[in-house]
């Protein structure tokens, strides 16, 4: 684990050296560069992968009770980490909108998805074959419906909290909020803070977690 550690650190500061050497010195090679770098890293992380054997769902109880050595079971999933990788590096290196950053890292999960159990199968001398392919993308469906399923109560919880910060923008009341709350705590940070959260406790009944934090963040900002 600790050699397993040291070497992806070595790899993120190699990387980010040649990267940054490249955007500012040949900032016309630095996307074909970064794309070979990622291929480079994510061929690399399945090769890992398929040295371990494959995580499985459902231990019985017996298996359970015997702990797995850690760099064994983090192995296997190391290239999972590379759409967030992505997403930072072209947050935080790169400056790219939120927005576009976030299409960048859903390519590069699409990708992992599609192409990871095949090139298990390739390093494990097993066969490449349609049904392996297909795996692969049937983990993609299962991966989209699951997501469309989830944002469902995410777009339900946002559409609420629009209305509700609608309907108080609309009366003015979250200018009146956050005057009262900067008068009463007199400039105190800790009691400021008590305040928000009591109030936020308030206004998120019946809320679930993103549209209350949608509508303190709006309302108290």
């Amino acid at each position: 684990w600790e050699c397993q550690a040291g070497a992806l650190l070595v790899l993120a500061v190699l990387f980010q050296t040649v990267l940054g050497w490249t955007g500012d010195s040949l900032p016309g090679a630095s996307l074909p560069l970064t794309i070979a770098v990622f291929a480079g890293a994510y061929i690399w992380l399945v090769r890992l992968s398929a040295s371990q054997p494959d995580l499985e769902v459902g231990l019985t109880e017996a298996e359970m009770k015997v702990l797995p050595r850690l760099g064994a079971v983090a192995s296997t999933g190391y290239h999972f980490l590379l759409p967030i990788v992505v997403l930072l590096w072209c947050v935080l290196v790169s400056r790219l909108s939120p927005g576009l950053s976030a299409y960048w890292a859903c390519i590069a999960m699409l990708f992992v998805l599609i192409t990871q159990r095949p090139l298990k199968a390739f390093f494990r001398g097993q066969l490449v074959n349609g049904a392996v392919w297909w795996h692969g993308y049937r983990d993609l469906l299962r991966g989209l419906e699951n997501g469309a399923r989830s944002m469902i109560s995410i777009a339900i919880a946002t559409a609420v909290a629009g209305i509700i910060i609608g309907t108080v923008s609309l009366t003015g009341a979250h200018q009146f909020i956050g005057q009262f709350v900067e008068v009463a705590s007199a400039g105190n940070l800790i009691l400021m803070l008590v305040m928000v959260a009591v109030m936020s406790l308030i206004l998120g009944m019946g809320l679930p977690t993103t549209a209350n934090y949608i509508v303190v963040s709006s309302l108290m900002a």
